[in-house]
């Protein structure tokens, strides 16, 4: 009889593990690349006005992230900040010298496969695309901090 009770027991624990949520995290932990950008006054591909945009973005699984970013030819910044995903939405903030930021809006997030669409959710519905990638050393190498 208390066989059969811990049969049943492993049994039941087996079958519950089989019914844990998928960990959402996970859907944009890793490294990103923009690849389109479509604001709610005009599509801007991968610019805005005349300046080239260019983002790559790398989601940590420690709810931290460093991102490089570059507006027209000049050289990448580098940027670093903590996010929270809440389901699908996305938020989160730049950590400064001595001063954090928020992001200034908050992100619906939606994954398939390899691209990531970004989708503002306050005062506007931009749309940014990004694509999964390995961020280039040079670019990590030669970010202003």
């Amino acid at each position: 009889m208390k066989k059969s009770l811990y049969i049943i027991a492993a049994a039941l624990m087996l079958m519950c593990n089989g019914c844990k949520k998928e960990d959402t995290k996970s859907i944009v932990s890793g490294q990103w690349n923009i690849t389109d950008i479509q604001l709610t006054t005009k599509s801007a591909d991968t610019h805005i006005g005349d300046q080239k945009v260019d983002i790559y973005i790398d989601f940590k699984n420690d709810n931290s992230y460093e991102m490089y970013q570059m507006l027209g030819q000049g050289a990448y910044r580098h940027y670093r900040g903590t996010y929270k995903l809440a389901g699908n939405l996305l938020t989160g903030n730049y950590h400064e010298t001595n001063k954090i930021r928020d992001w200034g809006n908050i992100y619906e997030i939606d994954v398939k496969g390899d691209v990531m669409t970004m989708t503002a959710t306050l005062g506007s519905s931009d749309v940014y695309t990004y694509i999964r990638c390995t961020i280039p050393e040079e670019v990590r190498q030669n970010a202003r901090r």
